[in-house]
């Protein structure tokens, strides 16, 4: 390989790990987007839920809210699994 082909190499090499960081880049922030809408999502349907739970009253209404709150929880994902996520759609 000539002088040439060698800088020609690692140049193709150094623009495709640009590439490939700025793709990680708009991933990330994909997934970050995605992560807030369904946690905003998630807090209003709590929200609904718990206003449903208010017309009763005594145990009813603590069970109800509890399973508002567990629901709301299982809702919520995690920044990491969204990351994970994007990264595997792109």
């Amino acid at each position: 390989m000539t002088d040439a082909q060698t800088d020609q190499a690692a140049t193709v090499a150094k623009e495709n790990e640009k590439i490939a960081d700025a793709s990680q880049a708009a991933a990330n922030e994909k997934a970050g987007s995605a992560y807030d809408v369904a946690v905003a999502k998630a807090e209003g349907e709590h929200q609904v839920a718990v206003e449903k739970c208010e017309a009763q009253s005594g145990n009813a209404q603590k069970t109800c809210k509890e399973q508002a709150d567990a629901a709301r929880d299982a809702a919520k994902p995690t920044r990491r699994r969204c990351i994970r996520i994007a990264a595997d759609r792109h």
